[in-house]
Formats: C-alpha cells, sequence, structure tokens
C-alpha cells in the first residue's frame, strides 16, 4: 500500500503500461489480504510458492506438485506405468463447524471421468495420525481408504460431463448417504467449490448452488476432527485457493 500511495500522492502521477499493471497487481493483492484475513479463516493456502508446501503429503501418482501458483496432479491410468489415482492430504488436523472452499479445473480426463474428489474430516480408526499409515497407501488405491473414519465428496462426469453426478459418502463402511444427478463437470473450466459441516448437515455446493445437502442421523458416529484431502481418478487437474473457515 505504501507504494500506491506515493504514485497517487504525486503531484503529476506518470501512469504507462507497466505501472498500470503494478497498481493493479497491488490492489489485488490487498483485496485478497482482505478476503482471506477473516478472524473465522483457520487456514489459506494459494500455492504461489514453487514447491509443494511443507504439510502436504502424497499418495497414489507422484504426478504432484505446484504449475502456474496451482496445485496440480496427473493422475491419468497408466502414465509412465503409474495407476491413474491419486491423494493429496494436507497434514493439518481440524474440528468442529467448518467450511472448506477451493477452486478446481480439468485440465484432461481420459474418457470423461472429469473427477474432482475431496475426503472431509479423515482420521484412522485406531487413532494414530493418517500419515503414520501411509505406506499402507503407497498406491492411492480407493479402497485403502473405505475403511477410515471421515467423509467423502464425489464430484464427476463419469463419461457425461454435461451431467455431473454428486455422491456423498460416510467412512468407515463406504456408506452412499446421498447422490444427485446435476449440472455438469467439464474440462477447461473454473469450478469453485464449497464444503460445509454445521453439526450433523453436511452440504455441497458447486459456483454457489448446493448439490449435496444431508443430515446425519443414522450412520456412523458424527466425524467431528480430522484432515482433508483432495482426491482424483483418471484426472488431470489443479486446485488454488484453498481456504478453511470456522463456522
Amino acid at each position: 500500500m505504501d507504494k500506491l500511495n506515493h504514485i497517487m500522492k504525486s503531484p503529476h502521477p506518470k501512469i504507462n503500461k507497466k505501472t498500470f499493471l503494478h497498481l493493479i497487481i497491488i490492489l489485488l493483492t490487498v483485496l485478497l489480504n482482505a478476503c482471506t484475513d477473516s478472524p473465522n479463516t483457520i487456514y489459506f493456502e494459494s500455492f504461489d510458492n514453487p514447491n509443494l508446501p511443507e504439510n502436504f503429503f502424497v499418495e497414489g501418482s507422484n504426478k504432484v506438485g505446484i504449475k502456474d501458483g496451482r496445485l496440480w496432479m496427473d493422475a491419468s491410468p497408466e502414465v509412465d506405468g503409474e495407476r491413474g489415482v491419486g491423494t493429496i492430504w494436507l497434514n493439518q488436523e481440524f474440528s468442529g463447524d467448518l467450511k472448506v472452499e477451493f477452486d478446481v479445473k480439468i485440465i484432461e480426463s481420459k474418457g470423461d471421468k472429469n473427477n474432482i474428489n475431496f475426503f472431509f474430516l479423515y482420521s484412522d480408526t485406531t487413532g494414530k495420525p493418517i500419515y503414520a499409515s501411509t505406506h499402507l497407501r503407497k498406491t492411492g488405491s480407493y479402497s485403502s481408504y473405505k475403511n477410515l473414519n471421515g467423509y467423502i465428496f464425489t464430484y464427476l462426469a463419469g463419461g457425461n460431463p454435461d451431467s455431473a453426478r454428486f455422491r456423498f459418502r460416510n467412512c468407515p463402511g463406504f456408506n452412499l448417504l446421498q447422490e444427485n444427478f446435476a449440472y455438469h463437470c467439464i474440462k477447461k473450466r473454473v469450478y469453485h467449490i464449497e464444503i460445509a459441516k454445521i453439526s450433523n448437515r453436511l452440504t455441497f455446493a458447486v459456483d454457489g448452488k448446493t448439490y449435496i445437502d444431508y443430515t446425519e442421523t443414522s450412520n456412523n458416529p458424527i466425524h467431528s476432527k480430522g484432515i482433508m484431502g483432495f482426491r482424483t481418478y483418471s484426472t488431470e487437474l489443479w486446485w488454488d485457493n484453498f481456504k478453511i473457515t470456522k463456522l
């Protein structure tokens, strides 16, 4: 802001193209900080550094990194002998009533799988940290996550990008609690995802509209704490602006 004030207070400010672009960057930074510095924001990651943040770890595809300021994964099937699955965990425990937000864009997906999954409030049934058993999930096989504690939100095309499928599951047991067919899930488009938990009510929204709205009453005990994980299958995509808010 000091640079901005100096330029604007100059008696005859010269605003060339380079200066104008610099001003835009400063203003965007100020606005971003205003949005993310809310007292209720308990975590924010914009992936602006070139390396994967220290508190993230990966299972499955090792084609993971930071590209153009975004968290990127290529979980295309059989790429260089790899399986087409992958999970990126944030190794930090959260609890209580929360809202998770992020942007996501599908780059490519063989067979239009267009798969966007999220592991919400995941924990080990033994009480040990998830990271302690990561060696058991080295391949990222989906079945290796079904006997842990947590919720799974799935948003995908499943071969028909013009009609998306939403699924909400509770683990252990991989119980399907709610399913919805609506909206779309297409390549080359940025989607904004919001996941919220208030008491025993959980919701999943895309671009401001809610597609999963479920009140948990009869399955596993409510998962009230755990870690978060990005997950995909047969898809290359990126995530950005990962924000967690206390509700």
